[in-house]
């Protein structure tokens, strides 16, 4: 493949992914979960059938690669307390489509929200070679962590981004 070529395919790959991606944020709001298909969000997306299954095993796979990149920075500012400059950012963007936000903090989301989040957990621990110890206290608190985000974007607590931040960066649970 000249280099040409893969800058095509890989351009292609990041359109059909986004198209996905955008499809998929449409409709977990307008449609119950549990009652979303493959089938809306290929059509919503526009793409075929074949490119979808190319690049997602099923609608969990979309929702956990969408939820990827965030969940990476909350993971990071877990386990290194000094990101917290990503972290706001993450923390602004949740908070600039709460609405999305709370359905997927929601069962049956949620499950995939922290399983993604575990998954990044220990992919953090194991690239500083932290002991098991610390992955197994982050992990037992992903689901508080999450539990405070679905808090903070419902508005049932009243905090500043900031202050979100510090509850996720300090060990004091």
């Amino acid at each position: 493949m000249t280099r040409q070529s893969k800058n095509l395919h890989d351009r292609r790959i990041k359109r059909s992914k986004t198209l996905v991606f955008e499809a998929f944020a449409e409709l977990v709001v307008a449609v119950r979960y549990d009652e979303l298909t493959t089938q809306q969000i290929i059509h919503r997306a526009g793409i075929g059938r074949s490119t979808f299954y190319d690049h997602f095993l099923d609608k969990d796979d979309v929702l956990g690669q969408s939820l990827s990149y965030p969940l990476s920075v909350l993971a990071t500012a877990i386990i290194d307390k000094t990101k917290t400059v990503e972290l706001m950012s993450i923390l602004n963007h949740f908070w600039d489509r709460r609405t999305l936000v709370r359905v997927i903090l929601q069962h049956p989301t949620r499950s995939v929200m922290e399983n993604t989040l575990r998954q990044q957990l220990i992919e953090r621990c194991d690239d500083i070679k932290q002991p098991s110890h610390i992955y197994a206290k982050s992990a037992y608190n992903a689901s508080g962590f999450l539990t405070l985000l679905n808090e903070w974007v419902t508005g049932r607590v009243v905090l500043t981004v900031e202050e979100v931040a510090t509850l996720i960066t300090t060990d004091e649970q």
